[in-house]
């Protein structure tokens, strides 16, 4: 009897589970409805009153506190449960938008971006975490990778969707309420998040100590050449490929292209990532080289940042965005499997975690830089970005033994 009545309750418990998971994708969608997106730049120059130089150090201000406020947040969702840290991610989300719109000043955005770090913190790893754990609590962790595929799409659909949008509201109403409209969203996300019940061992959660990852993640590159090619490799062209995020409209703005239109290159851009992603197989095939791939990927954004830099025609000036953006801003699929084929399975995370405040570090202290160069001259910041493109494209560092399938 016993028996029977277990094998009746499974069913129940995986349809509760599973059924949960639709909010889920809701507060991805969301979360992720950037209406000023394809307007950012604007926002803060037009609006907020900034330099490209402040705006980059608002950034980078950004990038230090969402590391800073990694190992604190985590605490929360130890003690009281993932549910509240997303929870609690996205109001402080809600309030950062409330912040940014509040009045046009430097000190003023620099308290709005550390709301969005303290937001990214919250969320980060504890959605992630929540989302496996109603999965495994169903009895179906086999399906986790369709599932973090689905809020990946979600993530996506929404930036295609929001950025053409917040181009329309920027034209027609003000770049102040492209920002302040996501407020909505992010309040629906709210809600989603509250109609999720959590596994009811959602609170277990292993701390981070980011000075032991540190360390350990540095003394396993100490041991492996193939590592530190690899990630020199993906860390400098990162740098560089980040320009594109930030100065494509700046770009489109100096050639006379009306606001309206910023969104709808900001989701062009998103689609040409997502196409030059699907594409890696065959580009691979036809190259007979995944070093070769690398070296096109970093070549074609050097060439996209030239063509920004002496040509002014609109038609051309959007191709180069739309083929720089995807070439350069897409290589970090290609390096997620290349790491973990020369990372041992319980060094994985702290590894990938050190690598990612390499990236950080690096992003936050070129930032500065980026913007003072913007401020200088833009062709000559296109060329040098360009250039330094190509000459890691023409010293690649990899090697195709450091690129295991």
């Amino acid at each position: 009897m016993t028996e029977v009545t277990t094998q009746a309750e499974k069913p129940a418990a995986t349809t509760r589970f599973v059924a949960c998971l639709w909010p889920m994708y809701v507060f991805e969608f969301c979360t992720s409805m950037h209406f000023v997106g394809g307007v950012l730049v604007p926002f803060f120059t037009d609006w907020g009153g900034l330099t490209l130089t402040q705006v980059m150090i608002v950034q980078s201000w950004f990038m230090l506190w969402i590391f800073l406020l990694e190992v604190p947040t985590s605490t929360i969702a130890d003690k009281y449960g993932r549910k509240i840290s997303v929870t609690l991610g996205a109001m402080f989300m809600l309030a950062a938008v409330v912040v940014y719109t509040s009045y046009p000043h430097i000190a003023v955005f620099l308290a709005g971006e550390f709301l969005w770090a303290l937001s990214g913190a919250l969320i980060s790893g504890a959605q992630t975490a929540l989302v496996y754990d109603m999965l495994k609590a169903a009895g179906r962790e086999t399906d986790s990778k369709k599932v973090f595929g689905k809020i990946g799409i979600s993530f996506r659909l929404a930036i295609l969707i929001a950025a053409p949008i917040g181009s329309v509201i920027a034209m027609s109403v003000g770049l102040r309420e492209t920002m302040l409209f996501m407020a909505f969203p992010v309040a629906c996300s709210i809600v989603a998040i509250l109609l999720i019940k959590e596994p009811p061992d959602g609170r277990k959660q292993a701390r981070k100590n980011y000075r032991v990852i540190l360390l350990q993640g540095i003394k396993n590159f100490t041991r492996s050449k193939s590592l530190k090619r690899l990630a020199f490799n993906m860390v400098s062209v990162a740098l560089v490929s980040y320009g594109v995020i930030w100065l494509y409209q700046v770009k489109l703005a100096s050639i006379g292209v009306p606001i309206q239109y910023f969104g709808i290159v900001h989701a062009l851009i998103v689609s040409s990532e997502a196409l030059v992603i699907a594409a890696f197989g065959r580009l691979e095939k036809l190259l007979r080289s995944k070093r070769r791939l690398l070296v096109l990927s970093t070549a074609v954004l050097g060439g996209g940042f030239l063509v920004l830099a002496f040509v002014n025609e609109i038609v051309p000036v959007t191709i180069a965005i739309l083929v720089a953006g995807g070439f350069g801003l897409s290589r970090f699929t290609l390096f997620d499997s290349y790491f973990n084929k020369h990372i041992p399975s319980e060094e994985r995370a702290t590894t990938l975690s050190t690598v990612s405040m390499f990236r950080t570090f690096g992003q936050a202290a070129f930032n500065p830089l980026l913007g003072i160069m913007m401020d200088g001259s833009q062709p000559c910041t296109f060329v040098i970005l360009g250039t330094a493109a190509l000459i890691l494209a023409a010293f690649p560092v990899v090697k195709d033994d450091d690129l295991i399938d």
